[in-house]
């Protein structure tokens, strides 16, 4: 069963990789078929612009007359006479002579051969009757130089039409190639001629609005003549047209424009029918690639993936890593899996040499873990814990260090039956150095004090001792007071420590600006300041170390010792355990989930 549902997964990831590679080669081909689609039709348009344009400027020639006016004139008259421009023009060569005479200065130039050449000026010397008669022969003329000359193009139709605001779409002529069959042109089939005139006679009015033709905008505001290309869309599924413009006449009233429309569905459908066949084709290229890559990737990655993760497996069952590198070995790809195969064959040595060393660094850890936890206990027992009860004083102390074992201490001893000596002190740096500085500071300030030294004395003392031998430049802050039980007399000194803060009788709690004398283990030979006071009845006094002013919350904000004043203020009558653990509450509410990074202790006595 379970092999089976090996199987059953990798075949699953085959799926997987297949339909994926189906969707991305599908995705491709649709792509690359809407790519060359759009390729094709760019190309098409191209090639189709470039043909219009060629058509156009030949069928323009007949229009390129030396004088523009003439050509403008000559548009007028057409669109003047409408339909009589189709009444037969009877042969009178004596009329012909005379309107050559009045248009031409040589008698070898004639209407046919030479009228472009014609100035506007000699026109006006034509009566109106010459004038028609001119019109309808140029007529017949530039319809029978269309009619041979295009007999061979390939476009649908051609249009001369009138865009001006005054005629937009007055058609001068119009053919559709269709009605053209071999060489019978209708000029030549009297027949055809009639129905001819009846469909596309000049005068006709077709549909040409800037709503549904957007290039008579830009041709109207050409500067000069250049082609303009649209497409239409007819009213026919099939009516769809690529039509090219350019104008050979243009005036305030008039703007004279020749068309050659070309039929867009046929196109468009041998082009679709190309496409199929395109897409028929890259569909089934892609399953066969999408196949051919399938195979590959079991061969060359999924068989060998298998064996990566039955050896994987075993390490984790048996943790052998002899088994994993001979399993991994059997993988002989030279691709990415033989790689990853080395690789977890030496993984699975490096794990195994790593365990053993994790081991041995957790029976050391273990070792040091007992020792610091010895450490602790040695340090815990080195301070008080039991606060003696005395008729007048009310003493208590805290510490919380800030690792296993700390620097910072309290002390407080009887030098006599009246006599009380207290001490708070920080050591610089934490963790069993401070912890050793700590104890060898403490038995000295003791010492020195049952020797009924002073307090600046024995801190003076201290300190040349500590120098003696501190290689490490160590030091420590320490305040040193001794009480006199029956009258409440202090004498203290400070070696660099917190100010106390003192409460006078009933009054409130407020800091005491002692003088400050320089650190212990800093300068030998330093002399230090003594200074008195007395702490009267419901008196106290509050000594603290710095981790307690400089506790710092999560938005690095330190307590500082006005709070500290302002928590001892929140109740000044509180007992001396009271007072301490309503400052330790206030530091915990502060500091939050901030991180504790120095040692906190506090003392306190009271005078009740």
């Amino acid at each position: 069963m379970i092999g089976k549902a090996k199987k059953k997964i990798h075949h699953k990831l085959l799926i997987q990789i297949g339909i994926l590679l189906t969707l991305i080669c599908s995705l491709s081909v649709f792509v690359n078929i809407y790519a060359i689609y759009g390729g094709s039709v760019k190309m098409y348009l191209q090639a189709k612009n470039d043909m219009i344009s060629a058509d156009l400027e030949r069928i323009k020639k007949p229009f390129d007359y030396d004088d523009k006016r003439v050509i403008s004139w000559l548009f007028k008259e057409w669109e003047r006479l409408g339909d009589k421009i189709s009444d037969p023009v009877d042969v009178d060569e004596k009329a012909d002579e005379e309107i050559n005479k009045k248009l031409f200065a040589s008698s070898d130039e004639s209407i046919f051969s030479s009228f472009k050449k014609v100035r506007y000026p000699r026109l006006e010397r034509l009566t109106d009757k010459e004038k028609e008669r001119v019109a309808k022969m140029i007529y017949y003329s530039t319809m029978l130089d269309f009619a041979y000359s295009n007999k061979e193009y390939n476009y649908d139709s051609l249009y001369c039409i009138d865009i001006g605001k005054a005629s937009q779409g007055f058609t001068f002529f119009s053919f559709k190639f269709d009605d053209l069959e071999g060489d019978d042109y209708i000029f030549y089939d009297e027949s055809k001629l009639e129905e001819y005139k009846e469909e596309y006679k000049l005068g006709k009015m077709s549909d040409y609005t800037i709503s549904d033709h957007p290039a008579i905008e830009t041709i109207l505001a050409q500067e000069e003549p250049e082609i303009v290309y649209e497409t239409v869309e007819g009213s026919g599924e099939k009516d769809k047209h690529y039509i090219g413009y350019i104008t050979v006449a243009k005036t305030d009233d008039m703007c004279v424009t020749v068309c050659i429309s070309y039929n867009w569905s046929e196109f468009a459908s041998s082009l679709s029918g190309n496409l199929r066949i395109m897409a028929v084709l890259s569909l089934g290229g892609s399953f066969v690639s999408s196949a051919l890559v399938l195979f590959s990737i079991y061969t060359f990655a999924i068989k060998p993936l298998r064996k990566v993760k039955h050896g994987v497996q075993t390490y984790m069952k048996n943790k052998d890593k002899d088994e994993v590198v001979r399993s991994m070995s059997e993988i002989r790809t030279q691709n990415e899996f033989g790689i990853l195969a080395n690789d977890i064959s030496q993984l699975a040595v490096e794990i195994d040499r790593y365990t053993n060393e994790n081991v041995q660094l957790a029976t050391e850890k273990e070792r040091v873990s007992a020792e610091l936890d010895l450490a602790a206990r040695i340090q815990s027992g080195s301070l008080p814990k039991e606060f003696p009860e005395m008729e007048n004083y009310d003493l208590y102390a805290y510490i919380k260090p800030a690792k296993e074992v700390g620097g910072d201490f309290y002390d407080f001893f009887f030098i006599d039956e009246d006599h009380l000596g207290m001490v708070i002190a920080d050591v610089s740096g934490k963790g069993i150095p401070a912890a050793l500085f700590m104890m060898m500071t403490k038995i000295l300030l003791k010492n020195y004090i049952m020797a009924n030294l002073p307090p600046a004395q024995a801190l003076y003392c201290a300190n040349n001792k500590i120098c003696e031998n501190n290689p490490n430049n160590m030091f420590v802050t320490a305040w040193l007071g001794i009480i006199d039980l029956k009258t409440g007399h202090v004498v203290a000194s400070n070696a660099g420590h917190e100010y106390p803060i003192l409460r006078t009788g009933d009054g409130k709690y407020d800091i005491m600006k002692d003088k400050h004398g320089f650190v212990l283990g800093g300068i030998e030979d330093k002399k230090y300041d003594e200074y008195e006071f007395d702490l009267e009845k419901n008196g106290a006094i509050f000594l603290y170390t710095d981790g307690v002013a400089e506790a710092t919350n999560t938005k690095d904000e330190l307590f500082g010792t006005s709070r500290i004043v302002d928590a001892l203020n929140n109740a000044p009558d509180a007992s001396p355990k009271e007072i301490l653990d309503m400052v330790n509450k206030e530091v915990d509410k502060f500091v939050g989930d901030a991180a504790q990074f120095d040692d906190l202790t506090m003392l306190c006595i009271k005078n009740k």
